[in-house]
């Protein structure tokens, strides 16, 4: 009883650790952006920040407290007002909208992860390898492996082509600061993933099945 009980615990923890964490990888990444343009001319002497994530795209200046932004189906005409005209590479976009769809697998990879586990501390005492056990393991695994694809097809967006502004001169993509928020966060959620799943491996002890016979058995 007290092994379970400690099972259980443990588990609930590591679980509430890797929900916050994909809370906060699922809120904060979503609506934020990836790429930044720096020193874009425009009208006069100002120039603008341009930065543009899964949704939209947003213009600043350094007199601006808050950026405008606008949808990525947009194309940027909205930001002739402020003379600066945009014509983002094709490849980049490729990039950002593989990376949205990711990004949802992702989070149906996350919901999966929770009810797996949400199964395993209903059955704490079942020595046997549940379904709850195969589907927190497999999806925690394609989580792990769909983080790494979206890693990839952020960085292959870097040094793209964004545009040229009214005076001609080109402009290119770099991370902005919620690239390293990001690596930070894809980090943490690997490193619990790990965790989690150690929990989920018992040490190998033989259990008696209805047949009557002796497997060895890892949960």
């Amino acid at each position: 009883m007290m092994t379970s009980l400690w099972m259980f615990w443990k588990t609930l923890t590591a679980f509430t650790i890797l929900f916050v964490c994909q809370t906060i990888f699922i809120t904060y990444f979503w609506s934020n952006t990836w790429f930044v343009a720096n020193n874009v001319k425009g009208y006069g002497p100002t120039t603008y920040t341009v930065s543009f994530g899964f949704n939209s795209y947003c213009i600043k200046s350094i007199y601006n407290t808050k950026p405008h932004c606008i949808s990525l189906s947009d194309k940027g005409e909205s930001f002739e007002d402020y003379g600066v005209q945009l014509s983002i590479e094709k490849e980049l976009l490729t990039y950002l909208r593989v990376s949205k769809f990711i990004y949802i697998l992702i989070i149906v990879s996350q919901l999966l992860m929770a009810i797996g586990i949400i199964g395993r501390c209903k059955y704490i005492d079942n020595n046997q390898i549940s379904v709850s056990d195969v589907l927190f393991t497999s999806s925690s695994i394609v989580d792990v492996i769909l983080k790494f694809a979206l890693s990839n097809f952020l960085i292959l967006g870097y040094n793209r082509e964004i545009g040229a502004t009214m005076y001609g001169n080109k402009i290119y993509s770099s991370f902005s600061m919620n690239m390293v928020l990001f690596v930070i966060s894809l980090i943490m959620t690997v490193i619990v993933n790990i965790l989690m799943l150690r929990s989920f491996v018992k040490t190998a002890e033989k259990c008696s099945c209805q047949r009557g016979k002796k497997y060895l058995i890892i949960v």
